[in-house]
């Protein structure tokens, strides 16, 4: 029951009438006993800045970021995780007096993810296709993780080659950018290009499963299509590939527990998956 004590949290993107993080957080809070309530806020993109001190000042202790929020939010906080630094965006805001303070959990739940499937990043060499925000946080993740190589392919060579150069800032992985029609395979591959989503929804990133040659696990950035061409491709070639919706769920559990301090249990975050993923695949369906 909602009352004066419930804290409340929530989302800000445009849109955000899509979002299942509010049923998400609600499994958390269920399991955890916590007194709170979170909810979509559809932001427009010149009223970031006013969103961010609105809220604040209505005691709102918390706030996730989506697109296209993520770097813009950077510019308005009162302190800022070195992580987000790095990626150049902020995915949650912790209430602080002097204002919001913001971090980044995408990088983390592209971590959880890969360590929940086996596999380890550490001297591998990863193959990014993007050069967004999804794609920056899967370099990071990949840098901090001990890969030996990331290579990201785009279409616009240059976007790849300046996160190249801003991430050769922060790691001493050998980084490298490439045209996207060159992509190839690599032992790890992250899929943060558009293809897939959307109107881009029968799109796919590569051409033929020769891609997969020596991959040793794909990653899909999208969860909705539930299996994209991009992962139809990858199950063909016989390679292991899971999509963006354990990551969704990972990272939402690591801002949490930035906002409450404590760490939500692994069988609380497979109890969001199988029953936020369930209606997530029915809606897909339809």
């Amino acid at each position: 029951m909602i009352s004066g004590k419930t804290a409340v949290y929530g989302l800000i993107g445009n849109p955000v009438r899509h979002t299942v993080s509010p049923e998400i957080h609600a499994v958390f809070a269920g399991a955890l006993g916590d007194d709170l309530v979170y909810a979509a806020f559809p932001v427009a993109n010149d009223r970031v800045k006013e969103a961010i001190l609105g809220a604040h000042a209505l005691g709102i202790m918390g706030l996730n970021v989506t697109i296209p929020h993520k770097p813009a939010c950077a510019e308005f906080v009162s302190e800022l995780d070195p992580m987000a630094e790095k990626i150049a965006a902020v995915n949650t805001l912790k209430y602080a007096e002097a204002g919001y303070a913001g971090y980044n959990t995408d990088w983390i739940g592209i971590t959880e993810c890969l360590r929940s499937n086996g596999v380890s990043l550490s001297g591998k060499s990863v193959a990014v296709l993007g050069a967004g925000g999804s794609a920056n946080a899967a370099c990071v993740a990949a840098a901090e993780g001990g890969a030996s190589k990331i290579t990201i392919f785009n279409r616009t060579v240059e976007k790849a080659e300046y996160l190249a150069l801003r991430l050769k800032k922060y790691y001493n992985a050998q980084i490298e950018a490439a045209p996207l029609a060159e992509a190839r395979g690599s032992e790890i591959v992250y899929q943060a290009t558009d293809a897939g989503r959307g109107e881009n929804r029968a799109l796919c990133p590569v051409s033929s499963t020769e891609f997969f040659r020596g991959v040793e696990f794909a990653f899909e950035g999208i969860y909705t299509p539930w299996e994209t061409e991009f992962l139809k491709l990858a199950a063909k070639a016989g390679v292991k590939a899971v999509n963006g919706f354990e990551m969704l769920v990972r990272q939402a559990a690591a801002s949490y527990a930035i906002w409450t301090g404590r760490p939500v249990p692994e069988e609380v975050i497979s109890d969001a998956y199988e029953r936020v993923g369930a209606m997530v695949r029915e809606r897909d369906r339809r």
